[in-house]
């Protein structure tokens, strides 16, 4: 413990502004912290497979008034969402764990007066169903990509491709579910097989748990950041938010010249370029689930 006072104070003299929310965390840790009424405050969740804009989409949604919008908070629930959706943690355990872990994130946004608490978090993706449990008809935005961009960006990560040697981070994989079509031949999966797989199964389990959500909005990533001049989508979640657009408009545009986390080299062509042996492969794992809940092409 004295290792993490030690820390605490650190962080406390590095941004003094913050020292209540660096308090309420330590208090957290260690649970001596209450649970908190979030009853005065609306909640918006937005999850992907990842590689989505959901940086870019939390930047973009704090500079707008009264909402506090954040991505990946701490902790970012990575090794939770993996191990729900093994089924090694059971649901009461997930819906303890996000409580207990938003409690000095409660009392931030109370301080700050926001009306809506954003958080913009990939690794959501397992989770909704504990969410909704938590945050009583939180908002909920379901940011989808084509498949075939996902493997390209995921196999060109700078650390290496997700599945490579390279790659340390915890992953879901098909030997965790008996059930898989490809539990017994994962380990006989090149990487970019494996990251097809991966795209299909994340999304796969965010789709079924929106599919019959009355407050959530699922939105293609193109729709968002790919049609030049085309704002609709950016309204739509405005109005799905209750927001006003038009000055959501003119922030969105302003920050379009320099997004976040951009991916700049690429380690395989676009997918237009793919040979018939990868376009193969990615359309016998995940182009069935692609075309038909996205109407991708």
């Amino acid at each position: 413990m004295i290792k993490e006072i030690a820390d605490c104070i650190y962080r406390c003299k590095e941004n003094p502004s913050n020292w209540r929310y660096e308090f309420d965390k330590f208090l957290q840790e260690y649970e001596l912290l209450p649970p908190q009424d979030w009853s005065t405050i609306n909640f918006c969740f937005i999850t992907s497979t990842g590689r989505t804009g959901t940086k870019f989409l939390a930047k973009f949604l704090d500079n707008l008034d009264e909402i506090y919008s954040i991505h990946e908070p701490d902790p970012n629930f990575r090794k939770l969402s993996i191990n729900y959706a093994k089924g090694k943690y059971s649901f009461n355990r997930a819906k303890n764990e996000i409580e207990i872990n938003r409690r000095a994130l409660c009392r931030k946004v109370k301080r700050e007066e926001s009306r809506m608490y954003v958080e913009s978090n990939p690794r959501l993706f397992s989770l909704i169903k504990p969410l909704k449990e938590v945050f009583i008809e939180p908002y909920i935005i379901h940011i989808v990509r084509d498949g075939r961009d996902f493997v390209r960006s995921a196999m060109s990560r700078p650390y290496g491709a997700f599945y490579s040697k390279g790659d340390t981070k915890p992953r879901l994989k098909a030997n965790d579910f008996p059930d898989d079509d490809y539990y017994d031949k994962w380990n006989d999966l090149s990487v970019f097989e494996k990251i097809c797989w991966y795209w299909k199964k994340r999304d796969e389990i965010i789709y079924l748990d929106m599919k019959d959500y009355s407050n959530g909005l699922t939105i293609r990533f193109e729709d968002i950041f790919k049609r030049i001049n085309d704002y609709q989508s950016v309204k739509e979640i405005c109005d799905f938010l209750e927001l006003e657009d038009e000055k959501a408009i003119s922030i969105f545009k302003s920050m379009q010249e320099n997004k976040i986390n951009k991916t700049k080299q690429y380690s395989i062509p676009h997918w237009k370029e793919w040979d018939e042996g990868r376009k193969l492969k990615f359309n016998q794992i995940a182009g069935e689930h692609m075309k038909k809940y996205y109407d991708y092409k």
